[in-house]
């Protein structure tokens, strides 16, 4: 196929992204310790000292594992998330890092419908303190009805402060049978496509 790429070509490319992650990213594992924000702003300055070069992310993944020692024992959660949070933000913008936090939602429940609410800006498990300092908050949301056509996941946007970078709205993507998600317009096309058992023809070309 014109224009297509070769499995060396292919992988000459895989190595160049991994190679970029590596140098600008740093998504380390605390092993059997629990991580306080200290130990993790440390670990971060120790990578930075030893690589000798900028890094621009930080993935804490998940917040659940982090060790909440922020304002002792007496203060409460939603105090300690405040804390926690400022803490990581006061360090990134000095550093000139994009921090990025997963965190899960609180406890749903399900409606009379045998839904689930959607999640909104104070869904985020432990404390309201997330919508009110985050810079961004997204969701991601998978979708598993396949009686239903539905098999498609949902990124929605809920908060930006800077709209210079992004605004507000949802992005659907379907998983392809290599691994890859590619986006889609709206719900009805990706249901579309789940009932009519489509795979696209560049799903059998590399990786690009």
């Amino acid at each position: 196929m014109d224009g297509a790429e070769s499995p060396e070509e292919a992988r000459q490319e895989n190595r160049r992204v991994l190679d970029f992650l590596s140098e600008h990213m740093v998504d380390f594992d605390t092993k059997t310790r629990l991580p306080d924000s200290n130990y993790i702003i440390g670990m971060m300055e120790a990578m930075m000292n030893r690589k000798k070069q900028k890094i621009d992310y930080l993935v804490i993944d998940p917040y659940v594992f982090i060790n909440m020692t922020e304002g002792g024992s007496r203060a409460t959660e939603t105090e300690k998330v405040r804390l926690m949070l400022t803490k990581l933000q006061a360090w990134s913008r000095t550093r000139h890092i994009w921090t990025v936090v997963v965190a899960h939602p609180r406890i749903q429940y399900k409606d009379g419908h045998e839904a689930f609410p959607p999640l909104d800006i104070y869904s985020v498990a432990g404390s309201a303190q997330w919508a009110n300092l985050a810079d961004f908050l997204l969701t991601v949301n998978r979708i598993s009805k396949p009686e239903e056509g539905k098999m498609f996941t949902i990124v929605e946007m809920l908060k930006v402060r800077d709209q210079e970078f992004c605004h507000p709205g949802k992005v659907y993507y379907v998983r392809q049978p290599c691994g890859r998600y590619d986006e889609r317009e709206s719900e009805n096309d990706c249901i579309a496509e789940a009932m009519q058992g489509k795979v696209l023809a560049k799903d059998d070309e590399p990786w690009r």
